[in-house]
């Protein structure tokens, strides 16, 4: 989720009181840029900061930054100014996943509280893991960062599970198959 600290208020005129936009601000509601072109729908609001689903991005817009217009809640920023934002912090993003995704490195469960393994190679887009029986690779996009550090989107339940399966002798043939 990208978060911008601060947004110009939308309205060019006298901003409506905090209360009055607040109230606005509820799950679903639309949310118009500064030139009246919808940006997205509100996706969630604590109180302090609102989610904003911009398509299938989302981004944190701290509720003083809303205004109101005559279409509805708003915010100081163009459609193509929150694009560019939620790029570049996607850019950002990549690129610290690529540095993380490095030999050796640890790779914890999909809550950041287990190790479950060490990368032993990256080879283009497959991650491969070191197991008991060699190596198991994942695709890239099976990883994330979290606060807790690199992380797989596996329980470490569900990590042995794949494991297992994946070390397991396969069933005999009949010749009739």
């Amino acid at each position: 989720v990208a978060t911008i600290a601060a947004i110009p208020s939308a309205t060019a005129q006298e901003p409506a009181p905090a209360s009055a936009v607040a109230d606005k601000i509820i799950v679903g509601a639309p949310v118009f840029d500064r030139d009246g072109a919808q940006l997205g729908v509100i996706k969630s609001n604590d109180g302090s900061v609102a989610v904003i689903s911009v398509g299938e991005k989302q981004i944190d817009i701290p509720i003083a930054s809303f205004g109101s217009t005559y279409k509805g809640i708003a915010i100081g920023a163009t459609v193509a100014e929150i694009t560019n934002v939620l790029a570049e912090q996607d850019a950002k993003a990549a690129a610290e996943l690529s540095a993380a995704l490095v030999a050796g490195a640890d790779v914890k469960n999909v809550d950041g509280t287990q190790v479950l393994a060490k990368i032993k190679r990256v080879d283009g887009d497959t991650v491969y893991l070191g197991i008991e029986a060699g190596e198991l690779g994942f695709p890239k996009t099976a990883f994330y960062l979290k606060p807790e550090g690199l992380s797989i989107a596996y329980s470490g339940e569900d990590f042995a599970k794949v494991v297992n399966e994946s070390t397991a002798p396969q069933a005999a043939k009949s010749p009739a198959e």
